[in-house]
């Protein structure tokens, strides 16, 4: 029988049509006969699995072990000698991953995802508030300053994200010539600031040209493709640990469960 190059699921149908010798599988527990060859496939299934890190999900695993109730009831005359196979493969089965096991991981892949994500969150949002903090202070401060450019500034506040201040500082550069150096700066004690408390959150003194402005919009307009890409990839891992979730069934094998009690250590 063919174990290799086919998901758990697929190999348990193979296996199931073999034994019952029928489908749709209707079968009552009397009906099918597992031999050798079958427990020897599925030896060399677990084997692949266990190698290649392949999870099983709780429901293939139930369908195997009902395998072992068939042998009870065929009591041939080779029955003890193939539960005692069975049975000694049935060691190596908690070495597989169950999809309970994969949900875990994925939880903890999310958090550390998530965890990351709040670290570049707070980077971002520092980095936005200084440079939110000095378009606000020069948007209303006269001195120096062309309209045009506390025009600029105004729209650049208004902008809540990246892409939509570094849209308008391009705009902006395409239309006005800025190769002309420009002394933004907010100097000590400036009068000329209506806000005070602006001037305040606004370090004194601080001088901006062109090329450092376009490089602070680019830095957020980076950080927000990188926090657009965590959420991307925090959505699928979501989406990942639902669509396993709804696959899980809680096993009562009675014969699996004082399995599980005599391996207990």
């Amino acid at each position: 029988m063919k174990t290799s190059h086919q998901p758990f699921s697929s190999f348990i149908g193979h296996l199931n049509k073999s034994v019952y010798a029928k489908q749709p599988l209707t079968h009552s527990l009397c009906s099918g006969r597992v031999s050798f060859s079958h427990i020897k496939a599925i030896d060399k299934k677990i084997a692949e699995c266990i190698k290649h890190g392949i999870y099983i999900s709780a429901t293939d695993q139930l369908q195997l072990l009902q395998l072992r109730d068939i042998i009870v009831k065929q009591k041939s005359h080779c029955t003890q000698k193939k539960l005692a196979k069975f049975d000694e493969i049935l060691k190596n089965l908690p070495a597989i991953k169950s999809e309970s096991c994969k949900i875990w991981e994925l939880i903890t892949e999310y958090q550390n995802i998530n965890a990351k994500r709040m670290d570049l969150k707070k980077q971002r949002n520092d980095s936005f508030q200084r440079l939110y903090s000095y378009f606000n202070a020069m948007a209303d401060y006269d001195y120096n300053v062309p309209p045009a450019v506390r025009m600029l500034f105004k729209r650049l506040i208004a902008a809540k994200n990246g892409m939509r201040m570094l849209a308008e500082f391009q705009h902006f550069t395409q239309i006005h010539n800025v190769t002309t150096p420009i002394n933004c700066s907010i100097p000590d004690n400036c009068s000329g600031i209506k806000n005070r408390q602006q001037a305040l959150t606004a370090p004194p003194s601080i001088s901006l040209n062109w090329a450092e402005i376009s490089n602070k919009i680019d830095e957020i307009f980076m950080l927000d493709l990188e926090l657009y890409n965590y959420k991307q990839n925090i959505d699928q891992l979501q989406n990942k640990i639902k669509e396993i979730a709804g696959t899980l069934v809680v096993l009562n094998n009675a014969e699996y469960l004082e399995y599980l009690k005599s391996t207990a250590g």
